[in-house]
């Protein structure tokens, strides 16, 4: 076993992996307290699309994936009520 300077065990800590996309949405969409309708609706995406994408199927494009992240990430606050009628611009 390897030592460090001091004489004590060297310990190794494993990073937790990267998140993938289907499952950064779902928390994204929990934290917020989000449905997938409302959260389609500010993606700009259609229903079924944003189901897919949570399954994992089928894969968005890159221009899909930067608007989404774009969405996420925007510094205005996002309410339920933004995407109740006309999703807010982006």
């Amino acid at each position: 076993m390897r030592r460090n300077p001091d004489d004590t065990p060297i310990t190794f800590v494993l990073a937790e992996p990267e998140p993938t996309f289907e499952e950064a949405l779902q928390g994204w969409r929990h934290r917020t307290g989000f449905t997938q309708a409302q959260t389609a609706a500010l993606l700009r995406v259609s229903l079924s699309t944003y189901q897919g994408w949570e399954q994992g199927r089928p894969c968005p494009t890159a221009y899909a994936v930067i608007v989404a992240l774009y969405a996420l990430i925007d510094d205005r606050p996002h309410t339920q009520e933004q995407t109740d009628g006309a999703p807010s611009s982006i």
